[in-house]
């Protein structure tokens, strides 16, 4: 008897898929689990993509490099939570987001910033 067995067709991701879900990974400020449930993907294929992506990084000379922050208000003083964010960095450059940003044009202009 021949019976055909049907098994889930497993449709893998293309690099820009997986490269898009990084990046929101990266931005959203989720706990993995949480961002895993709301995008529909399994913990596994995205510690495996951030494993990728950081021996990637080791091989090009780019580290990901963890920096201390500090939230202040725009006046100074420290943030309670301003709905907002802006990044500040030594040289004078400067990227603000405040509530209800457009995530994918954010996700461009970090993706343009990785470049230079």
């Amino acid at each position: 008897m021949d019976a055909e067995i049907n098994q889930p067709t497993v449709r893998r991701r293309t690099r820009e898929e997986i490269r898009q879900i990084l990046a929101e990974f990266a931005t959203g400020g989720m706990q993995q689990s949480d961002f895993c449930r709301t995008r529909g993907i399994s913990r596994s294929a995205l510690d495996r993509y951030l494993r990728k992506q950081r021996m990637q990084n080791q091989g090009n000379g780019t580290s990901t490099q963890l920096l201390a922050v500090e939230l202040k208000t725009a006046h100074g003083s420290l943030s309670s939570n301003s709905g907002g964010l802006v990044v500040a960095l030594e040289s004078g450059r400067k990227i603000e987001v405040h509530r209800g940003f457009d995530v994918p044009t954010l996700e461009r202009l970090v993706s343009i910033l990785e470049r230079v």
